[in-house]
Formats: structure tokens, C-alpha cells, sequence
């Protein structure tokens, strides 16, 4: 059965280009970082729900927490919370994401636009 689990990822990972196994840039991450944490601010949850590593989650939330995008609680159950500027990059982030997902024109039909 893990055989063909492991066939099943691998096909996954192959054929599918907007599947979770997509490398993602790092602006990608932190945005996943933020979001999580805007709901849920523990490690475990961002390892789970940005699906990140242990070792990648801690160097993101300092990271992020230096940067002043994230703020650390002590003696909370939810040890990160997410800042003002954390929130305006998510905005920013989401803005961009959307103004480069409009539709492209792939071929300009009408030639007189270049003509001087």
C-alpha cells in the first residue's frame, strides 16, 4: 500500500502543476505564513497549514517576527500574532497576486496600435 501511495505522490508531483507540490517563492510562504497565523498562531499550525518543515517554520517565524510582521506572545496559547504590517503585506501580497492573474492577451489582433 505505500508502494502505491508513493506512485500516486509521484504522479501528483509530475502531472500536476498546480498541485500542492508546486515550489512556491518565498513571498508565496510568507503569505501562507501570515494567514495561518492571522487565524491560528501556533508552529504546529503553520507546519500544517503553509506546509512547511519544522526547521523552515522556526527560520520563517523569526523571520517574520524580526521583520516586525509578526509578533511573539509569551505564555499564550497562540505564541504569534500577526502586526499591522503583516496585515498591509498580506493587502500588498493579495493585490499583486490579483493584478498578475488578469488575463493575458497572447496575440494583438490589431495592428494599427503599432503603427506610428
Amino acid at each position: 500500500m505505500a508502494l502505491g501511495y508513493q506512485m500516486q505522490v509521484e504522479q501528483e508531483k509530475s502531472s500536476n502543476v498546480n498541485s500542492i507540490w508546486k515550489r512556491r517563492s518565498r513571498f508565496e510562504v510568507i503569505a501562507d505564513i501570515l494567514r495561518v497565523v492571522r487565524q491560528r498562531g501556533t508552529k504546529a499550525k503553520v507546519m500544517l497549514s503553509a506546509r512547511v518543515n519544522g526547521a523552515i517554520a522556526g527560520e520563517y517565524l523569526n523571520l517574520l517576527s524580526n521583520g516586525g510582521l509578526l509578533r511573539k506572545v509569551d505564555g499564550e496559547n497562540q505564541p504569534y500574532l500577526i502586526t499591522e504590517r503583516g496585515t498591509e503585506y498580506l493587502e500588498v501580497y493579495d493585490n499583486l497576486n490579483n493584478l498578475l492573474s488578469l488575463p493575458v492577451i497572447s496575440k494583438v489582433t490589431d495592428q494599427s496600435m503599432f503603427q506610428f
